[in-house]
């Protein structure tokens, strides 16, 4: 159980209240601070068995961020994009449970430790039939989430999508640590000891935010991924390949680093983008991985109240997230519960 766990329980820190704040407005108005349970996991959680069930957990870290050489405070972006998303309205069903489950802390600079507790915090999600919405925090989030996910699936293949302007593929220090910006080439060593396929897709890669090596590692390990400069000169081919990967049905874990959206709309990120992305270039994709059945993932990374502006990039990851939920209520509202390790 993870309240033995001596180590997690050192770095788990469970909901507060206080995010959820919100304006009230009546019977069948809600928001989502009149949703979310705010919850602990070293006890069971009071599941539906009848009914979908969300985890929102967030990863309390810019360690990675810090190893990257980039700028840090992202460690406060998982409590920004709650108290952001608490003002949205939460057009779901009565029945569906979400659980704010709280953050795990990286304060140490122990970042290996850290990842391996959130890893186990998504396993145990994942366990009691309830899907993992995660928020960071530095992009060191994925190799954490990918962890979970592969200890609830050992042997099974599935597939990774990233919104990113960074394949984030980068080779680990010379003490043999990972970074933000290492968390996929890790993701492909681990599919390689186990002799499983890498199936990774990027959208939104910047021309000038990788280096030759980068996009030659990119392709020795089959990368599928399509640019920033693709999206904006509007001869994308983004969208058959999305559909190409949802062709494969394969499970997905989905994540999004908000440094692939253009600064005026994300200002509050380790790596601002004068050149990158528009919210409607990628909303639309985030519907359809929503709508499709097949994501067992889905986190938001690289949320930095430091140098958020209006609370434009936390704005952004709410709205995010609240498209994603919203997508998955209007495609499986009456079908019963979402198995997440099937």
């Amino acid at each position: 159980m993870l309240y033995d766990d001596h180590d997690w329980v050192g770095r788990y820190r469970p909901a507060s209240k206080t995010p959820w704040q919100g304006r009230s407005d009546g019977p069948g108005a809600r928001r989502f601070h009149e949703v979310f349970i705010c919850d602990d996991l070293r006890q069971p959680l009071a599941v539906s068995s009848d009914a979908m069930n969300f985890g929102l957990l967030g990863f309390a870290s810019d360690e990675g961020v810090k190893r990257n050489h980039g700028r840090t405070g992202a460690v406060k972006g998982p409590d920004a994009i709650r108290e952001t998303l608490a003002k949205f309205p939460a057009n779901v069903p009565e029945n569906w449970k979400f659980f704010d489950v709280g953050d795990i802390t990286c304060d140490d600079g122990d970042l290996e430790a850290a990842q391996q507790c959130l890893a186990k915090t998504v396993h145990a999600l994942l366990e009691q039939g309830i899907f993992p919405l995660l928020i960071g925090g530095g992009h060191e989030i994925s190799w954490g989430h990918y962890q979970g996910l592969r200890q609830a699936l050992p042997e099974t293949e599935f597939s990774i999508i990233n919104f990113d302007s960074h394949f984030d593929m980068r080779p680990l220090n010379g003490k043999k640590q990972g970074s933000s910006g290492t968390s996929f080439l890790q993701i492909a060593e681990d599919c390689r000891s186990r002799e499983l396929p890498f199936h990774y897709t990027c959208f939104g890669i910047q021309n000038f935010g990788n280096t030759s090596a980068l996009f030659n590692t990119a392709k020795n390990y089959g990368v599928r991924y399509v640019s920033a400069e693709a999206y904006h000169s509007g001869v994308s081919q983004k969208d058959h390949i999305l559909e190409s990967v949802l062709s494969e049905k394969l499970g997905i874990y989905a994540t999004v680093c908000l440094d692939v959206f253009a600064a005026p709309f994300a200002p509050g990120v380790s790596a601002p983008q004068p050149l990158g992305l528009f919210p409607y270039h990628v909303l639309p994709q985030i519907k359809t991985l929503a709508r499709s059945g097949l994501t067992i993932g889905f986190d938001v990374a690289e949320m930095n109240p430091k140098y958020d502006c209006d609370g434009r990039t936390a704005h952004l990851a709410a709205s995010l997230i609240s498209t994603f939920v919203h997508e998955v209520v209007s495609d499986r509202y009456s079908k019963g519960p979402l198995s997440c390790c099937e």
